[in-house]
């Protein structure tokens, strides 16, 4: 069974392209948490295409790197979509929350993983930025190499 979600193209005024209410609500929560946790010294803000489609490449050494990843990226005016493997997104409450925020989940080895990647297109043709962890999972190698 796919999971069936809303594509919006049209960005809220002042806001980065592709916020919607559950991802505002989100950044409204986390953010604050987030600035308390931890210093923040980003690194590489200029490398970031300001507008239009662009794929954000990282590593997933932990269960907080998409948190901290958006969260650099929303400050540096981009709201990000990622690619998720689907059984997070059938977690009660965080499911809805991330679907709401417009994040993709992944049906993977199912004749529905190729949904996702027509999700993905989408959103960049729509000047979306896409996150993607290229290993899939969480890293637990020492030196970070895929596993």
């Amino acid at each position: 069974m796919s999971t069936v979600m809303k594509i919006s193209y049209d960005p809220p005024k002042g806001k980065p392209l592709g916020v919607t209410g559950w991802f505002r609500f989100g950044a409204w929560v986390l953010r604050p948490l987030l600035n308390l946790l931890g210093k923040r010294n980003w690194i590489g803000a200029e490398n970031l295409p300001k507008t239009g489609a662009a794929i954000a490449v990282c590593n997933h050494i932990s269960h907080i790197d998409p948190l901290v990843f958006t969260h650099f990226l929303y400050n540096n005016g981009r709201a990000v979509r990622y690619l998720g493997k689907a059984s997070v997104f059938k977690v009660p409450i965080v499911g809805r929350v991330l679907l709401g925020a417009g994040q993709i989940p992944v049906e993977r080895e199912t004749a529905n993983a190729s949904d996702s990647l027509q999700h993905a297109i989408a959103f960049l043709k729509a000047g979306h930025l896409l996150g993607v962890y290229p290993e899939g999972t969480l890293t637990r190698d020492e030196n970070y190499w895929p596993m």
